[in-house]
């Protein structure tokens, strides 16, 4: 699964980097983030039938049927969600780019003991993860998902998740709103899993409160 990560990069950053998002994003001041929770919100790129665009939506998924919060997965499983009915719609059309430049999971060598992993492409890049998005009229509300799929082996020993890490050729068909179901699907296989590094860093980003660049550092494991 994916249950944290940093955006550390400026929009404009991301513009020049990935040559994707609207200019008008380069104007955006969001600070750097090094632990971004479920439940936060944070930008996001969509796009319609004319144009790429920002959202900020919050990290927990709710669909448009819902009468109530029940349940906010922040994570959709790639092998089924084309067909499992809380996330069919939105996969099909409302899928979304989620900006990102590594993200933390963790290891449980016994009960109660969690140790964080910091995970990112090799050269520090920026990234986007494969999100699905939606609003909800009736609860006022617009959120997303991130979706995971199979680990690469390279780190298949912290975590037996990981988030599709979208390919750059992928960027553009994965937001076309005339992709079908299918064809997505396919592009979930250019995930960067095989580019991906990881490192131990503190406990302190445990704690859904910590904040800092001081997380990212790496620790002696």
């Amino acid at each position: 699964m994916c249950g944290r990560f940093t955006i550390q990069y400026t929009w404009a950053e991301y513009y020049d980097a990935l040559n994707l998002i609207p200019a008008t994003a380069k104007g955006r001041n969001d600070p750097p983030r090094f632990n971004v929770c479920p439940g936060q919100t944070f930008g996001a790129v969509v796009r319609d039938d004319a144009d790429y665009h920002i959202i900020d939506p919050k990290w927990g998924f709710i669909p448009f049927w819902a009468k109530e919060a029940k349940f906010k997965p922040i994570n959709a499983k790639g092998e089924t969600v084309a067909t499992n009915g809380m996330f069919r719609t939105a996969f099909a059309q409302k899928r979304c780019l989620i900006p990102a430049n590594s993200y933390y999971e963790w290891v449980t060598p016994e009960p109660k003991v969690k140790l964080p992993y910091n995970i990112h492409l090799k050269d520090a890049a920026p990234f986007f993860f494969a999100g699905i998005w939606g609003t909800n009229e009736t609860l006022d509300t617009m959120t997303c998902a991130i979706i995971t799929t199979k680990p690469h082996p390279d780190i298949a020993h912290i975590h037996d998740r990981m988030p599709v890490i979208l390919s750059a050729d992928a960027y553009e068909p994965w937001l076309d709103p005339a992709t079908d179901a299918d064809a997505a699907l396919a592009l979930l296989g250019q995930n960067r899993g095989s580019e991906l590094v990881a490192y131990r860093v503190s406990t302190d980003v445990n704690s859904n409160r910590s904040q800092g660049s001081q997380l990212i550092d790496p620790i002696d494991a």
